[in-house]
């Protein structure tokens, strides 16, 4: 697991209101690839809703799921309203310089 998943939620006054929606280290982001694939627990306020830019892995309960996305639809459901927590729990890479 990447130890950058081990950080606090973030609840600074001075943070913007999506990282007050990220439950993970501040350079997070930041230091996601564009090719990284994203596996995390979203908590929605509405039930049953999941955002477009995620693909629904586990339905845990009406408001919350497990979900895949990218870097793109990571920054994008940190925008959506009616999503409330996004917690990452693994990050995948494609590395294209390894060989069988």
């Amino acid at each position: 697991m990447d130890d950058r998943l081990t950080g606090k939620v973030l609840r600074r006054e001075n943070s913007s209101a999506e990282l007050n929606k990220l439950a993970a280290a501040p350079a997070f982001i930041e230091d996601l690839s564009s090719a990284a694939t994203v596996l995390a627990t979203v908590r929605v306020s509405r039930p049953d809703y999941v955002p477009a830019a995620v693909d629904l892995r586990t339905r845990i309960d009406p408001k919350l799921f497990t979900a895949s996305m990218s870097k793109q639809g990571l920054i994008a459901i940190l925008n959506d309203a009616a999503v409330e927590v996004v917690q990452p729990s693994q990050i995948i890479h494609l590395d294209s310089t390894r060989t069988p």
